[in-house]
Order: C-alpha cells, then sequence, then structure tokens
C-alpha cells in the first residue's frame, strides 16, 4: 500500500476534510451545515484508513501494534476539552 497512491489519497482526503470543516465554520444556515458534514466524513474516511495502513507498511511486524497504538491514540491525546 505505501507508495504514491497511498500519499495522493492521504493528500486528497486530508484537503476535502480541511476544506469541508472550513466551510462548516463559514455556514449561514442548516442546509448549508447539511451540505458540508458529509463532505467531512468523507475526507475524513478516506484519511484514516489508507494512513493507518501506511503505518503499519513502514515498520517491521513486531512493532506495528504498538506504532498503530500511537497513531490512533493522537485524537484522543491532542484534543483538549473545555
Amino acid at each position: 500500500m505505501t507508495g504514491w497512491r497511498a500519499i495522493r489519497l492521504i493528500a486528497v482526503g486530508v484537503g476535502v476534510w480541511g476544506a469541508a470543516t472550513f466551510l462548516s465554520g463559514l455556514a449561514r444556515s442548516y442546509g448549508q451545515l447539511f451540505a458540508a458534514a458529509p463532505l467531512v466524513g468523507i475526507g475524513e474516511a478516506s484519511y484514516g484508513p489508507t494512513a493507518s495502513a501506511m503505518v503499519s507498511d513502514l515498520f517491521p511486524r513486531e512493532r506495528r501494534g504498538f506504532v498503530n497504538a500511537l497513531f490512533n491514540a493522537a485524537i484522543p491525546l491532542g484534543a483538549r476539552s473545555g
């Protein structure tokens, strides 16, 4: 999976995710927010599994569990409450 195709897919997914998040912030009506919200999900859905597979491909089998745990822990650890 590792290669330029995966990198491009991640880049497009992050781009769609970021642009849709930005558009959600600019929404002036429920309809506009309703239109932007699925794009946020599509961008996030294309990024997550591809990046996880890429991380797995970059490390030896013995280290994959630990590295994927760190990768997946980034969201809750990086989130700020309050």
